[in-house]
């Protein structure tokens, strides 16, 4: 995103000073040879081009779609409180992880989860102690009104799911043993 702004800021300097020099072209600033030449003819074309390509650009990365992940937790059926568990780290098979979109209930597509680990301070039972979590990027293919289930086997054999959830809704979905 970083690069994205850098690219667009340039960008629009460029066209503010492509903008100056042909509007200056125009009224005779750099001498009356200029106002009648080619350059003042297609310099404002140019300066349109400019002007459409950074709108375009600057809609682009403002309403383009970050990447999403969602941190997983693990529960064990029917617990009714916050399990121990939750907060290890699933030995996961990552060759056995899968996600499935949906369209209602059409699958679109299928292909296998991109996770990470990574560690979160949080709370539990009172103490900080550092939550290790399980990180699955989203698939950029994914689009608000579909939703998206995971089907996880850890090292063991268990089999998880997490069943079909729309990403773009702030909940928490567990992870459950199938």
């Amino acid at each position: 995103m970083k690069e994205r702004t850098l690219f667009l800021r340039t960008f629009i300097a460029i066209t503010a000073l492509t903008s100056i020099v042909v509007l200056g072209a125009n009224v005779g600033a750099f001498g009356d040879k200029l106002v009648d030449s080619n350059f003042s003819r297609w310099g404002l074309g140019v300066v349109l081009a400019e002007i459409i390509g950074a709108t375009v650009l600057a809609f682009k990365s403002l309403f383009a779609l970050p990447d999403l992940s969602v941190d997983l937790t693990f529960e064990k059926p029917k617990s009714p409180l916050p399990s121990p568990d939750m907060f290890k780290l699933i030995p996961l098979d990552l060759e056995n992880c899968t996600y499935i979109i949906k369209e209602m209930a059409d699958e679109v597509e299928r292909g296998k989860m991109s996770l990470t680990s990574h560690e979160i301070i949080g709370e539990i039972n009172g103490k900080k102690e550092a939550i290790k979590l399980w990180r699955c990027k989203l698939p950029k293919s994914l689009k608000p009104d579909q939703n998206i289930e995971f089907q996880l086997k850890d090292k063991n054999g268990i089999e998880w799911e997490i069943t079909p959830f729309v990403p773009f809704e702030l909940k928490s979905h567990e992870a459950r043993m199938k």
